[in-house]
């Protein structure tokens, strides 16, 4: 059974739980995990899926043949997020307070005020002195990052530029480091004589929500782009392939540029598909003769029209909420959408009665990117970008529309079907 939107983003606090979410809704529809170091003997009529860094993750059904070329659907695991630099905490003037660097293009100030947990990946000697590893997720407010009194700033009201480095820790209240140590090892579930290393972030515990007088709404963290990766998952296991080789790849590290091992800009996602046709006792032909008959969907979240910041979009290209997946271009390739792509998307929509709607910059405005055009060129397959329209992208909490979601879930269905 495939959880539901709220409960797959409640329960991905960091790129590492979202991929693990990812791998236990795979294991329990059927699908086999893979290890990239073993030999790999693929059955046909059966799903398998490969990670890396425990952040990203590739699945796919296999049908014995990929001749018919393969339909790829990507988006990215991870979101913006202050990172915990533990070395600097410290116990200053009542309260534990630790630093942090902050991971992706944020809204700084939509961090603050807010009740925090922290979530990621320790790395740890055990009581037998072995290292391990552990996600770790305190799912409590354990952490705040307090704003400044008016009194005590009078402008604030004016625009607030925060210093990350200074303005921007958390506080933790408790007595001591040790407190928090220990908080992590019981989030962790083990045994820790020391932390040798650490990628653990703050996020906002307050569940995603329904919001808006008619319930049309959902208010969340991370909706860029968990939703993407919940409907690449949902779009894969309702998938019925004619002829084609469904895949789905959540990638880490889109928000900093793809440029990892488990990120969109490596050998990660050309290595699986290779794999998959020498599986199919292949030759280098038949791959590139698959990568030719191949497209890509990149799914990742478009900027829906704000009511109060109109004119922050060109108003022939202003997409709304719950009207229609976005379909995203961009004259310097930021997105991998042609008008070849999207006239084939547009003519499976339009087969499947899913409404679209279009999105260009501001001509007189820099274009933020996703992973579609460098998935595309690592390929040479071609790509289009869509998403669903969020408000407050890369805020704490993000706000989008619940219809989109659903057409999202079948775009990829129909898209990795066809």
């Amino acid at each position: 059974m495939i959880p539901n939107i709220f409960q797959f983003l409640d329960k991905s606090p960091s790129a590492f739980h979202a991929t693990a979410n990812a791998c236990k809704i795979l294991q329990d529809a059927g699908y086999q995990q893979l290890d990239e170091a073993s030999h790999w003997q693929l059955k046909p009529g059966k799903g398998y899926f490969v990670t890396r860094n425990q952040s990203s993750v590739i699945a796919f059904q296999y049908h014995g043949k990929t001749t018919g070329g393969f339909r790829l659907v990507t988006g990215h695991t991870d979101s913006p997020a202050p990172k915990l630099k533990l070395a600097g905490a410290s116990f200053s003037n009542g309260s534990v307070r630790v630093p942090v660097q902050l991971y992706g293009g944020d809204i700084h100030t939509s961090w603050l005020d807010r009740p925090l947990g922290v979530a990621g990946r320790i790395a740890f000697l055990d009581a037998k002195n072995q290292p391990k590893t552990a996600l770790v997720n305190i799912n409590r407010p354990v952490a705040i990052i307090p704003n400044l009194a008016i009194h005590l700033n009078h402008g604030a009201n004016n625009g607030l530029a925060l210093n990350p480095q200074s303005q921007m820790a958390a506080l933790f209240g408790g007595k001591s480091i040790e407190d928090l140590i220990a908080e992590f090892a019981k989030a962790a579930k083990q045994k820790i004589t020391t932390i040798l290393d650490a990628e653990l972030f703050l996020y906002d515990i307050q569940p995603a929500t329904i919001v808006g007088l008619d319930n049309s709404l959902i208010s969340s963290p991370r909706l860029d782009n968990l939703t993407s990766c919940h409907a690449a998952i949902c779009g894969l296991l309702n998938a019925k392939p004619r002829g084609v080789t469904p895949v789905i790849f959540l990638a880490d590290n889109e928000e900093i540029g793809s440029r990892t091992p488990q990120g969109a800009m490596s050998t990660y996602l050309h290595t699986v598909m290779d794999r998959i046709t020498l599986a199919a006792k292949g030759t280098q032909e038949d791959t590139y003769r698959a990568m030719a008959a191949s497209s890509m969907l990149s799914i990742d979240s478009a900027h829906a029209i704000h009511p109060n910041y109109p004119e922050k979009h060109d108003s022939a290209y202003a997409p709304k909420m719950n009207q229609g997946i976005v379909v995203k271009h961009n004259a310097d390739f930021k997105y991998a959408t042609t008008s070849e792509s999207a006239t084939r998307f547009r003519a499976l929509c339009k087969k499947h009665d899913i409404k679209l709607q279009d999105f260009v910059n501001r001509s007189d405005m820099p274009c933020g990117s996703t992973i579609g055009p460098t998935c595309a060129a690592e390929l040479g397959v071609p790509g289009l970008d869509i998403g669903s329209a969020l408000w407050a992208m890369h805020s704490c909490r993000e706000i989008g529309g619940l219809k989109d979601h659903e057409d999202l879930i079948k775009a990829a269905q129909i898209f990795l079907s066809e």
